[in-house]
């Protein structure tokens, strides 16, 4: 069950036994009988889909004091995903909880009484969690840390295959060389470099183009709301809208968009 899987892995700190142990039977239950799911790519999708979906849950929050509610089910959703070492769909959480504190500290012009208590108790039970964590042993600290410092395999892969990359892009900087995939297997896990190596120099910069249109986009609508408020309109607390472009903004980065001619369309 969850709680014992939870439990075990409050006294081990071994994230790999918690993945195995519970989510990836339940990720292969939902593929068809005798096929295994890929685990990794299987906790990023529902890790994303459960950030987005509270985000929204807190978009929907329509009064002006403290949304209790959403603020427990958004620490709880940071939570999970550290449970399931989405790594960077943490990262994206944080962010999208920091912008939105910043936006809606610039739309009210100060920090609210409120904000403060919230934050207080927030830094405490994240206190309390680090030190209760302690008291079982290291190990749940030291697979954290082992994580957020970018030591493990999945970074080390990452870097091998941007090395493999740039190679390619140094073999062929302007007509690419078309889809060639990566000697593990796989597509390039970066926007950016995958459009060069495949499309060559022009395909990376209509791609970087577009990018820094969406962000620039992005960018001056942040600026709109929060220096005029009859700009937003919607009914719908604009500090959580402005954070759902975080997670798509970086996972370009870290995955890419560039599947192999055998992958799977929608």
């Amino acid at each position: 069950s969850l709680t014992t899987a939870i439990s075990g892995f409050l006294a081990s700190g071994n994230m790999k036994a918690l993945l195995a142990g519970f989510f990836r039977p339940v990720f292969n239950a939902l593929e068809p009988p005798g096929e295994m799911a890929v685990t990794s790519a299987l906790t990023n999708t529902v890790g994303g889909g459960l950030l987005i979906l509270a985000i929204c849950f807190r978009a929907g929050f329509r009064r002006e004091h403290r949304d209790l509610v959403g603020s427990s089910v958004m620490l709880l959703t940071v939570l999970f995903l550290l449970f399931m070492n989405a790594r960077s769909t943490v990262l994206a959480a944080l962010g999208a909880m920091l912008l939105a504190s910043v936006v809606r500290v610039l739309r009210r012009r100060g920090i609210a009484l409120g904000d403060l208590v919230f934050w207080g108790v927030a830094t405490t039970f994240a206190v309390g969690f680090v030190y209760v964590a302690a008291l079982y042993g290291k190990s749940i600290i030291d697979t954290v840390v082992t994580a957020f410092t970018f030591n493990d395999d999945s970074t080390e892969g990452r870097l091998n295959q941007f090395a493999w990359a740039v190679g390619l892009i140094e073999h062929a900087p302007v007509g690419g060389s078309g889809y060639i995939p990566t000697p593990s297997g796989r597509a390039i896990h970066n926007l950016f470099l995958s459009a060069w190596v495949y499309g060559g120099l022009f395909n990376f910069i209509l791609v970087v183009l577009f990018y820094s249109g969406l962000l620039w986009a992005w960018v001056r609508w942040l600026g709109l709301i929060t220096t005029r408020h009859e700009y937003w309109t919607l009914d719908l607390r604009p500090e959580w809208v402005a954070a759902l472009p975080i997670l798509p903004l970086l996972r370009v980065w870290l995955s890419g968009d560039a599947p192999g001619p055998d992958a799977p369309t929608l």
